[in-house]
């Protein structure tokens, strides 16, 4: 990451996440979304969303 900023790279961060019941998302979720329903993922307020230090945005 360090590297590419240092070569003019444009770092675009997009976390995603989802409210507790998932009501973002259709009633019967399928592929990487139903996994994600499954394992109650990227839910709002969770550590599951925030970006890493390492990966931190920076101006």
């Amino acid at each position: 990451m360090q590297r590419a900023r240092r070569y003019g790279a444009t770092i675009v961060h997009l976390p995603i996440s989802f409210t507790d019941n998932y009501q973002e998302l259709s009633r019967h979720p399928y592929g990487i979304l139903k996994g994600v329903v499954d394992s109650k993922s990227f839910r709002q307020g969770s550590w599951g969303v925030e970006i890493v230090e390492a990966l931190h945005p920076e101006p």
